[in-house]
């Protein structure tokens, strides 16, 4: 049998775990994996699947925010962003083109966050339009993410150090 998340060279076929399973399968289970992560605090499990460097653009109204950031640096923003809170990512309409070894992907993802013991509500929620760029080396691994808000509701206070989910200091960047 062969090994886990060995993926074989040239084939769109990849084995996990002892099972087939074919690329778009296994890219989404990445993006799916680093969302449960996130809401489960793992992150450990979450460096598994990003690359070393991965470019981040946040796109706002009237610019967007464009940054690349090592892996250690972005998960530290997500874990202080995320400290004291639960949180459910929920990812839908999962659209993937391949090249090769590399993917775009096109998704859209819902976010509830709570945080008990804020001033007014304890819960913020919003969607975003999500796309990412994944490359096979050894496996599958997000090397980009562009967030487009599309909506959001609640309580922005539950989001307290929000700009450490997204946003780096410009010594991050390439």
């Amino acid at each position: 049998m062969p090994e886990r998340s060995c993926c074989l060279e040239g084939s769109f076929t990849c084995f996990h775990d002892g099972f087939m399973i074919d690329d778009r399968t296994a890219i989404a289970d990445v993006l799916h994996r680093m969302a449960w992560c996130q809401d489960r605090s793992d992150w450990e499990a979450l460096s598994g699947l990003l690359a070393d460097r991965i470019d981040v653009t946040h796109e706002t109204t009237p610019d967007a925010l464009s940054r690349t950031v090592d892996r250690d640096s972005l998960i530290g923003r997500w874990r202080d962003g995320l400290d004291g809170t639960t949180s459910q990512h929920i990812l839908t309409g999962i659209v993937t083109d391949l090249d090769g070894d590399r993917a775009e992907v096109m998704f859209n993802e819902t976010v509830w966050v709570a945080r008990p013991g804020v001033p007014g509500a304890p819960l913020y929620h919003f969607g975003v339009a999500m796309h990412a760029t994944l490359r096979r080396t050894d496996r599958w691994r997000v090397t980009a993410l562009r967030l487009t808000p599309i909506w959001s509701d609640g309580n922005t206070a539950v989001l307290r150090g929000s700009a450490a989910l997204l946003h780096t200091r410009s010594e991050e960047t390439a």
